[in-house]
């Protein structure tokens, strides 16, 4: 199967905006239930195997390869997006270790957790390790890891296309939007009531 038959080829038969408006009514249900779950997210290591179960978890009514990055779907080499290109499908592994190794002793080392935040989500970003959801996973991953941190972090409170200016910025070295949007978007859970 080419890689624009991983969408086309999908578990409810359907195509263009009908795939669209389905896909995004389930994946928002399944995000919702997984984040609710808090065997889910009782433990101390967030990993890249973690989140690819993420994927797995919220694309399951979708797609066959939900869970399963480009490489192991056989998709080696570059994919991009709005003229952004992403992690060659090769270096995905390398590139995923280099993220997630030490990643919590790393935050809980940092005293600037919202910029430490950003920097994290634009890694995410240029990993982009799937054919399709990138966005949504990383936006619970960086949620759930926020929080584990007592950080709030609500990604669904930021518009999309600010989203997407954001990280096509950082993807140009330009860190400022991101950084901003993170932190204008972020809350020491100690201070927030009824949360």
């Amino acid at each position: 199967m080419n890689f624009d038959g991983l969408i086309t080829h999908n578990k409810l038969g359907l195509y263009n905006k009908d795939l669209e408006s389905k896909m995004r009514e389930l994946t928002t249900f399944r995000a919702l239930e997984l984040k609710s779950n808090t065997a889910f997210w009782d433990f101390k290591d967030f990993n890249y195997t973690q989140y690819k179960h993420i994927h797995f978890y919220i694309f399951q009514d979708i797609f066959e390869w939900a869970g399963k990055d480009r490489y192991e779907l056989g998709f080696h080499g570059r994919m991009s997006k709005y003229m952004i290109q992403f992690c060659r499908g090769n270096c995905l592994l390398d590139y995923a270790d280099s993220i997630f190794y030490g990643l919590n002793d790393n935050f809980m080392q940092c005293e600037d957790i919202p910029k430490k935040l950003a920097n994290l989500w634009h890694e995410l970003n240029f990993l982009h390790p799937f054919r399709e959801g990138n966005g949504r996973v990383s936006g619970i991953f960086l949620e759930m890891f926020a929080k584990s941190l007592r950080i709030k972090f609500d990604i669904d409170n930021i518009e999309r296309r600010k989203q997407v200016i954001a990280l096509n910025r950082a993807m140009r070295n330009n860190m400022q939007s991101l950084e901003e949007l993170v932190l204008l978007n972020t809350e020491k859970l100690d201070i927030i009531k009824n949360s």
